[in-house]
């Protein structure tokens, strides 16, 4: 505000006759963050970066714009230079601002008086002049008024009230009591919620601020009320002591009517002169500001009505927003600072765990990488001293070791530097004898390694031959090889681990790695199956767990628990567990007295149970192999087999290079290696090699072909009867049609695989199903052939079993129409529905646009209105300053009180110029 008044009274005349013309016809007149003319403190703030605007809006001189920049980029002298003179002193100061105001009259009067000491008459008229402000004045308006009139004390005392009194430097009551409104309704509603929450300490403090707040407008008007009494009951009394004062005067100018006629002349101005006197300390003491009796309009009174100034909610707003806004600030970044910290002593202990854990596997690492090579070095040596063809012996009559050479049958008494046979002394008897006293009986032939593998293990495929190890000791020289050693990657590199001399030889690979195709464990061919077992349900390894935990609640009362006999054990397996088509009776049977063991008394059930939940995982890996497609079919045939599963890959596809059992499914792209998931995910848990990328491994496709939708691996080849849809063998065998839901919903939610549609014996339609074996069978019969029910049922028990009616077909085509006419039903309601939302949403759209220009043409007007009303008064207030002698004649001598006025004056401006040549051309030609 302090600005505002520097830039429209305390600038230049340009500024103040320019304030609001600037695009006032723009496209956002209306809006106040848009229109310029609405010159807002942080809107001024923004735009006094640029010199070249605050140029245009009027300030000229390279002080102004200064003075304007210290407000935003100052220090601290240039930032208290707007600090009020006249404000209240904190927030617990009951008294008005216009007390406040009437309180700094020393203030203001010492700072005008430190300009003008030889004028203190009229720096008392300035000051009173300011006192006379609704509004407070800053230090810095009051510097640049006295700087701007410096030495000149009558100009400074003709312009004080037109540039400093009742310039808007704070807020007025109203507006500062909607501020206190929303702040107190914001803090009660979050006291509420707080005291929901149980947040006592907070909530009580909330409520102590707002009591303060509420405290601190009453103490301000019943101070008023308190100052409005006390101006009243002095005013009476200077009343009365003027009235007494006044009856003496006339009895005392009674008594001396007869005296001298000078006396009485004189004594008549001294009353008059009193009396003056009198009028202006009544005036003054109530707060008037005008000489004598006279009332400028500013008086500062008991009452004010109508006079827009600032009020008690403003220090109630401060210590709402203080003490409770803040409070409330400071308690949620205390909340989140809290969690912060614990969240990072959280990870900081993790983080402590993991180095602990890496420590420890590094020592342990360190630990067996050194045994390793100890043990390794130990091998060598051992193996030095084994193979050697000297050896250590004893001579009786010097009491000496000896070392005798067998191939040069050669003696020598020192110690040579080649490993050689040693003696040492036996365990029980302590005598001396050479070491492996087993290569005196037996002589070791040493096996010729055959061609393309390794020399020293001579079991793997050389794939390395060494470049500097022509000879190798130890050896015998093959016949192959041109005289170097070829050795497969382990033994290469075990063999040139020992020396840094070794380890300095280079190789050439001669056989490429390369892992075998996955071939069929029967006929020797390239494998396509890979059986994964019996896969039983996940609901029957939840009943068995359920099983196992109702068989160990069972012995918690203190009783004791029978044991389950076999034909319950039966009954359990077949039932509750659904295993009535895996097993027989008489191998569930052989499997209780198993399980049973040897202690058959003191088995528990849960024991039994536990070891029947291990026989069927044995049971699901029992049947880990590669098969050819005729195989599987001819090995999973009949019995137990008939119920195992496989998934299909195809034939010569690259294997895993770890396992070298299963087909691969991830290619690590840093190791440029394939592995199965298993192996991919243990070889890269640990190290740098958890953060490699693996792609996957998808079969080639051929045209006009897709990937399975199920394992996204294989490449589609088969095709789904209900869904339509492109699966691999395996996944349409096994995996989709628990999870196919149009084949779900044909069969009314069930998935078993009862509902065929095709007979089991001839793939005809079927129209039979047996009810104890739950097969379907078509019903057509010729002669020779009574059917295919009947035809599978002539033997054994099943000659007992009953058929039933198969209906599925039949009610699966039905189903099949309802569908189609329920979908064509949803699509015609959803078109009805997106019709009718579109043609509502239209004339909602319509309803918002008629209304939204409306209130742009309203706001036009208004926009309109307030600037020709703002330009009469500009131009009005233009007029007074420079023909303000000439305008008394003209206007009637009344003032610029009202609009019509305004318009008068505007209408006789063309006789004031008139008047005021005239006048020129008169004192001109005087001089």
């Amino acid at each position: 505000r302090a600005v505002e008044g520097l830039g429209s009274r305390g600038g230049s005349r340009d500024a103040h006759s320019r304030g609001g013309l600037h695009t006032a016809d723009g496209a956002h007149a209306h809006d106040p963050h848009h229109d310029p003319t609405v010159l807002t403190l942080p809107v001024f703030l923004r735009k006094s970066e640029s010199n070249t605007w605050l140029e245009s809006m009027g300030f000229k001189k390279d002080k102004d714009r200064q003075i304007i920049h210290s407000m935003k980029h100052g220090d601290i002298l240039a930032k208290k230079s707007f600090e009020f003179i006249n404000y209240f002193k904190d927030e617990h100061d009951v008294r008005s601002i216009l007390h406040c105001i009437e309180d700094s009259k020393d203030a203001i009067y010492n700072l005008v008086l430190s300009k003008y000491r030889n004028n203190p008459q009229r720096v008392v008229h300035i000051a009173d002049e300011i006192c006379k402000s609704n509004f407070p004045v800053t230090v810095g308006q009051l510097q640049r008024f006295l700087s701007k009139y410096e030495g000149k004390p009558a100009m400074a005392q003709e312009n004080v009230r037109r540039e400093l009194v009742d310039i808007k430097t704070t807020g007025v009551k109203s507006e500062e009591k909607a501020s206190f409104d929303i702040l107190k309704a914001g803090i009660t509603r979050a006291t509420v919620l707080l005291n929901n929450l149980g947040v006592v300490e907070l909530t009580e403090n909330l409520q102590e601020a707002l009591r303060e707040a509420e405290g601190i407008i009453t103490k301000g008007a019943e101070e008023e009320a308190r100052r409005e009494k006390t101006n009243e009951e002095e005013k009476e009394r200077l009343e009365k002591e003027k009235v007494a004062e006044e009856e003496k005067k006339i009895e005392e100018e009674r008594e001396k009517k007869s005296g001298a006629p000078g006396f009485a002349s004189s004594m008549k101005k001294d009353s008059q002169q009193q009396r003056r006197v009198s009028n202006a300390a009544a005036a003054g003491l109530l707060g008037g500001h005008g000489h004598g009796t006279e009332d400028h309009g500013h008086g500062h009174g008991a009452v004010h009505p109508a006079v827009a100034h600032s009020g008690h909610e403003a220090k109630a707003s401060l210590i709402l927003r203080r003490d409770a806004v803040q409070m409330v600030i400071d308690w949620w970044n205390s909340t989140l600072l809290l969690q912060k910290r614990y969240r990072g002593h959280r990870e900081r202990v993790k983080y402590k765990k993991l180095c602990k854990m890496r420590a420890d596997a590094a020592t342990k690492i360190q630990s067996n990488v050194r045994t390793h090579i100890f043990v390794s070095k130990l091998k060598s040596y051992l193996l030095g001293q084994y193979n050697s063809v000297v050896e250590q012996l004893w001579d009786d009559e010097k009491n000496l070791f000896y070392w005798y050479d067998k191939k040069s049958k050669q003696a020598a008494w020192e110690e040579p530097e080649i490993p050689y046979r040693p003696m040492i002394r036996d365990r029980f008897t302590q005598q001396l004898m050479q070491a492996w006293p087993v290569l005196d009986n037996a002589v070791a032939v040493e096996k010729e390694a055959a061609f393309g593998i390794c020399m020293i293990c001579k079991e793997e495929e050389a794939t390395r031959s060494c470049n500097q190890c022509e000879v190798w000791p130890g050896c015998k020289r093959v016949k192959w090889g041109n005289g170097y050693l070829h050795t497969c990657f382990i033994c290469y590199s075990t063999f040139h681990s020992d020396t840094a001399e070794k380890r300095k030889h280079t190789f050439s690979v001669t056989k490429a790695t390369m892992a075998r195709p996955l071939t069929c464990v029967m006929c020797n061919g390239l494998a396509t199956r890979r059986c994964k077992g019996l896969v039983l349900p996940e609901e029957t390894k939840d009943r068995l767990q359920t099983l196992i935990l109702q068989s160990l609640d069972s012995g918690l009362d203190g009783k004791k628990e029978e044991q389950i006999s076999e034909e319950d054990f039966v009954e359990a397996v077949r039932v509750t567990l659904e295993l009535d088509g895996y097993m027989s009776n008489e191998r569930i049977a052989a499997l209780y007295v198993e399980c049973r063991g040897k202690f058959k008394e003191k088995r528990k059930n849960a024991e039994i149970w536990k070891r029947f939940g291990e026989h069927l995982e044995a049971v699901g890996e029992e049947c880990d192999e590669n098969y050819c497609d005729d195989c599987w079919e001819n090995n999973h045939a009949k019995g137990r087999r008939k119920k195992h599963e496989w998934v299909g890959f195809k034939a010569g596809c690259s294997i895993c290079v770890e396992c070298e059992m299963l087909p691969a499914l991830k290619y690590c792209t840093t190791c440029e290696d394939n592995y199965c998931a298993g192996c991919a995910k243990d070889t890269h848990r640990h190290g740098k090699k958890h953060r490699h990328v693996f792609e996957d491994i998808r079969e080639e496709l051929e045209p006009h072909q897709m990937h399975c939708l199920e394992c996204d691996n294989r490449a589609g080849s088969d095709q789904c009867k209900f869904c339509k849809k492109s699966f691999c063998n395996s996944c349409l065998l096994f995996t989709h049609p628990k999870q196919c839901a149009v084949r779900i919903k044909l069969q009314g939610g069930r998935d078993k695989e009862s509902h065929e549609v095709t007979c089991a014996v001839c793939e005809k339609p079927p129209d039979t199903m047996c009810q104890q074996c739950g097969d379907v069978y078509c019903s057509v019969k010729w002669m020779g052939n009574p059917g295919c029910f009947r035809k599978t049922h002539m033997k054994g028990k099943k000659k007992d079993h009953a058929c039933m009616p198969y209906t599925y077909l039949e009610d699966r085509q039905k189903h099949e129409e309802e569908e189609r006419l329920r979908a064509k039903l949803e699509q015609d309601e959803k078109l009805a529905k997106y019709l009718k939302e579109k043609a509502a949403r239209e004339e909602f759209e319509r309803t918002l646009q008629k209304k939204a220009d409306a209130r742009k043409y309203k706001l036009e007007v208004e926009a309109q209105k307030e600037f020709e009303e703002k330009h009469m008064t500009r131009m009005a207030m233009t007029a007074k300053k420079s023909f303000g002698r000439f305008l008394p004649s003209l206007l009637g001598g009344g003032g610029v009180q009202s609009k019509k006025s305004m318009k008068r004056m505007m209408d006789s401006l063309p006789d004031v110029r008139k008047m005021q040549e005239e006048q020129d051309g008169v004192e001109v030609a005087e001089g």
